[in-house]
């Protein structure tokens, strides 16, 4: 509207009585050979150009040559429109915005002058064809990550830490709160109805170490043979050591399912539990006693193995009669006499003083040495009975002296009683 405005202002004057020499557009002076003045255009060059950024204006028809400046002879670039009042639309730069810029689309944007590609935040080179690594952010991925070891890098635009799994916070220096686990702690534990909380990490139910949750979600299940610690995640591979020439050393001990620690199986101890329990002893950490009267107890589970001739569960009872061998088991074709018991099928223990295959002979110096035992009993009696003979002679004696001396001082006191009586 503008533009139509002055042209009829300009027709006005070129139809006024005062022009007595109407100029092509363009041109002004007395013979009309003067370029109008840059920034002005039309009949008379009466009219002002309306281009933006120092752009060549037309003197003809004041028309915007985007290419040019003023001077026209300088190249003018990075703008577009009527006006040149526009930079060059997103991915193009130069001279009347013809040239693509070389920037990856989406990652950088280009001088529409210069066509050098101005990267957005968190990537780089001159093209901005990488990302910042995971430890740079900003522009040109000049800036360090601040975060803590729980983080795997931060955001290449903002900078905030890329959290592991279990921790939050700007530099991920916080641990989700009970009841919730995974990347940025969005997830909900569900460990049953035991209360049980879980790992923060995985969202595995976190049971003290050596326990499973089960299936009510209380820690009831003991880690499996072969794992320990939390969560069960901890191999006891190490207990199945290689001598030195590659064979496996078998190992008579499990691992604790809280430490990982060897513990012995019943009846073992020592380095990687090889030696049995010592005689008298048996069970785990070979702590049990040895019941056993006349035998050997095992060195698992203390159940005696009697010696020959003796049962029971302590090995307590001998054989009964006719009987011999482990456990009596065995039947005698031989009878012992004279309280004998059989060893074997053909011969018999016997008691002191009989001999024999089955006890029926008088052993001699059995006899011979009881009678000497006789002798000296008998010896020994009559020593006791003399020495008590005369401990009561010696006794007697010494009564009947003091029995004389009481009757000696009764009748002098008489005398004495019956003298003083007269006298008077």
């Amino acid at each position: 509207m503008l533009l139509v405005i002055l042209l009829v202002y300009h027709h006005f004057l070129a139809s006024s009585s005062f022009n007595t020499l109407q100029c092509p557009p363009g041109l002004k002076g007395e013979y009309c050979n003067e370029t109008c003045s840059q920034g002005w255009f039309g009949d008379g060059c009466l009219l002002k150009c309306t281009c933006q950024n120092n752009a060549f204006c037309s003197p003809v028809d004041g028309e915007c040559d985007c290419t040019r400046k003023t001077n026209a002879e300088d190249t003018l670039v990075g703008w577009e429109g009527l006006l040149c009042d526009r930079p060059c639309r997103r991915g193009f730069w130069g001279a009347k915005c013809s040239n693509e810029c070389p920037c990856e689309v989406g990652q950088g944007e280009c001088d529409p002058v210069t066509g050098d590609c101005q990267c957005l935040m968190g990537f780089m080179l001159q093209k901005c064809e990488l990302p910042c690594n995971m430890f740079k952010y900003g522009f040109n991925c000049n800036k360090p990550c601040e975060c803590t070891k729980n983080a795997d890098g931060c955001d290449p635009v903002t900078g905030r830490c890329l959290c592991h799994e279990g921790w939050h916070g700007w530099i991920c220096d916080s641990r989700c709160e009970d009841g919730f686990w995974g990347v940025d702690c969005n997830q909900t534990c569900n460990c049953g109805q035991g209360n049980v909380p879980c790992r923060h990490s995985n969202g595995k139910c976190h049971c003290p170490a050596g326990n499973l949750p089960g299936s009510d979600g209380l820690c009831t299940s003991k880690c499996p043979e072969g794992t320990y610690g939390y969560g069960c995640e901890e191999s006891c591979a190490k207990w199945q050591n290689r001598n030195l020439t590659g064979a496996q050393i078998l190992v008579k001990g499990t691992c604790d399912p809280v430490t990982g620690d060897l513990i012995c199986l019943p009846g073992y101890e020592g380095v990687n539990c090889k030696n049995s329990c010592p005689n008298g002893k048996f069970g785990l950490n070979c702590s049990g006693n040895c019941a056993c009267l006349n035998g050997e107890c095992h060195h698992v589970t203390g159940e005696c193995k009697c010696h020959k001739e003796w049962r029971g569960t302590t090995c307590e009872e001998r054989c009964p009669r006719g009987t011999y061998g482990y456990n009596c088991t065995l039947n005698c074709t031989i009878n012992c006499l004279n309280g004998g018991f059989c060893l074997r099928y053909d011969k018999c223990d016997c008691e002191d003083g009989w001999a024999g295959d089955d006890c029926a002979l008088v052993e001699l110096g059995f006899f011979q040495d009881l009678q000497r035992g006789f002798v000296f009993l008998a010896l020994l009696a009559t020593v006791i009975i003399l020495s008590l003979l005369l401990l009561f002679i010696l006794q007697f004696s010494r009564t009947e002296q003091v029995f004389e001396y009481e009757i000696t001082q009764t009748s002098d006191s008489d005398s004495f009683n019956h003298s003083y009586v007269h006298s008077n």
